[in-house]
């Protein structure tokens, strides 16, 4: 039944609804459950968002764990940054609902800062091991690491607006430029498209 009702806001979502105009109703309607079924299941559709969002996202943080899945220095973090936009395509409108909500919904930025807090201990031990290397800059990796998390959850915000989305290739070319600069002190490596 959670997969259902998961299914239906992805749907509502990807189908253009704003999460603000969505009801608990429509979502109910489009998994073919009551509107008692939901709230068997969720509290309302703020709970179900964040669950659906950690879902989607928590797989990126395992990626940047991962050395062998995202390489780390200046000539690869294009290739990484460009890998990492081509995993949240199928999941804009879910980025852009949890981006939207979190600003008036305390429960969904809850739910959203415990994934921040996951990717920046995640990229904060990737600085850590860099830095151990003599790879990158000297500094706090956890504050690093926090300003890059809000540094692109920004660039999310930009990239998934509904009346202005940015285009992937500036959006890597930025996003590259601006992690090679804090963590490496250098420009990026390589150009890389983001379609690549």
């Amino acid at each position: 039944m959670e997969l259902k009702l998961k299914s239906a806001l992805t749907e509502l979502l990807e189908s253009g609804v704003p999460f603000s105009d969505v009801a608990i109703q429509q979502i109910a309607d489009q998994a073919k459950v009551s509107r008692p079924a939901f709230y068997t299941h969720f509290a309302d559709k703020n709970e179900l968002l964040v669950s659906v969002g950690l879902d989607v996202l928590w797989p990126s943080i395992e990626i940047i764990e991962n050395p062998a899945r995202w390489p780390s220095g200046p000539e690869h973090l294009p290739t990484a940054m460009a890998a990492s936009l081509r995993y949240v395509q199928p999941i804009r409108p879910i980025v852009r609902a949890i981006l939207e909500a979190s600003h008036y919904q305390p429960d969904v930025a809850e739910g959203f800062h415990e994934f921040t807090m996951g990717f920046q201990h995640a990229l904060a031990e990737r600085i850590r091991d860099q830095q151990a290397t003599g790879n990158a800059l000297s500094g706090d990796p956890d504050e690093l690491a926090s300003a890059l998390a809000t540094f692109n959850t920004e660039m999310l915000r930009r990239y998934t607006s509904p009346s202005d989305p940015m285009d992937e290739s500036k959006w890597v070319e930025i996003v590259s430029l601006v992690w090679c600069r804090v963590i490496y002190g250098k420009e990026p490596g390589i150009k890389v498209s983001a379609a690549e």
